[in-house]
């Protein structure tokens, strides 16, 4: 999967949360903030951090 360079702004979230999620799920930071930004999180919504790594994990296990 090539990578691109992406603006991404994630108001207020805490990296914190992220980077568990990275851990956890063996995941890639990049794809995980990536697609946060996509969904347009904001803080206070780092409980969708975890659904949106177990999405990019199930997909990756397709």
């Amino acid at each position: 999967m090539p990578r691109t360079k992406v603006a991404v702004k994630q108001y207020g979230l805490d990296t914190r949360d992220i980077l568990l999620a990275v851990k956890q799920y063996g995941l890639d930071t990049r794809d995980i903030l990536l697609a946060v930004g996509q969904r347009g999180l904001v803080g206070g919504q780092e409980d969708l951090i975890t659904d949106v790594a177990l999405g990019l994990q199930a997909a990756a296990n397709r």
